[in-house]
Formats: structure tokens, sequence, C-alpha cells
């Protein structure tokens, strides 16, 4: 658990527990996961970038962080592109939103 604490965590200064814009993003990855509304799904996620912005602190973690990674495997399921990348990103993205939104 702790490994995951340590992935959404990423760069910020400020605790997961007290950073309630990105435990709302994680929320809403996990939600996402079973939707089928493609531009509701990209509302969901621009609402979130600027916690995951700030969370992160650079280009590569942005784009690496397990919340855009479970946004971009919906998205991709929904238009028609299967899976994006590997089934084991995917999972550790999985397991560390479960581990953000866990009391």
């Amino acid at each position: 658990m702790e490994t995951y604490k340590k992935l959404i965590s990423c760069a910020t200064d400020k605790p997961l527990e007290k950073n309630e814009a990105l435990k709302a993003a994680f929320r809403d990855a996990l939600a996402v996961q079973n939707a089928c509304n493609l531009s509701g799904i990209l509302e969901s996620l621009y609402r979130h970038l600027p916690a995951i912005r700030v969370a992160t602190g650079n280009t590569d973690a942005f784009n690496r962080h397990p919340v855009i990674r479970l946004f971009a495997e919906q998205i991709a399921h929904l238009s028609g592109m299967n899976i994006c990348g590997d089934l084991e990103t995917y999972d550790a993205a999985y397991k560390a939103a479960l581990a953000a939104t866990t009391p």
C-alpha cells in the first residue's frame, strides 16, 4: 500500500490526505471506468487537470499520473482503440486510485 501512496502523491508537497482536489480526481477516475459518455468523461478530466498539474510538477509525471492513465484507458476504450499500453500500468493506476480513495 505504501508504494501506491508514493505513486499517488507524486511530487506534491501536500500529503494526499489533505489534498481534496486530487482525491476527487481519483474518485472520478474510478467512476469513469464504467462510463459510456465520452463528452462527460472529457469534461470531468478537464476539471481535474489543474490539481494533477500542481501535484506532479512536470510534464512527464503529469502524463504518467494514475488519474490520467485511468481516464485515457476509458477514452481509448470508447473510441475503439482497446487498451492503452499494458495492463500492468492500468492495474497499478487502478490500485493507486483505490488506495487514494479508501480511508
